[in-house]
């Protein structure tokens, strides 16, 4: 599996099943949705707007729960040994649409109450 810029790219690997390598693909872009976030909120830190900053935030506190979610699955494995992909999925699974579309509405252009309108238009398109 390698991760090239924007795209994840799997190489296929015997060893596994199709749908174990989907998952771990699922979980690669889950991480580079991360990378793209935390460097989204970076580039928001000179952003005069208060809402922006509110959202970035929020942003931070979700990559920090983000984190802890991942830790505590380590400590998990680490000390009962079981692990499966499906499992790490699931529990990873309410970011998995959250984390793109907050990059999405972190790299838009947008200031003042622009924010809050692209989050109600989101939500009433169901992202």
């Amino acid at each position: 599996m390698i991760a090239v810029g924007e795209e994840v790219t799997v190489n296929r690997l015997p060893f596994i099943s199709a749908l174990e390598e989907q998952v771990l693909l699922q979980v690669t872009q889950l991480g580079l949705e991360y990378n793209r976030l935390e460097q989204a909120v970076a580039d928001q830190e000179t952003s005069e707007s208060v809402y922006m900053h509110a959202l970035c935030e929020e942003t931070c506190l979700l990559l920090v729960e983000y984190r802890n979610a991942l830790i505590s699955l380590e400590q998990e494995y680490l000390q009962d040994r079981v692990f499966t992909l499906v499992s790490l999925k699931y529990r990873l699974s309410k970011y998995y649409s959250l984390l793109p579309e907050l990059n999405r509405l972190l790299r838009q252009s947008v200031s003042g109450m622009q924010v809050l309108d692209l989050v109600m238009a989101r939500q009433q398109e169901g992202g």
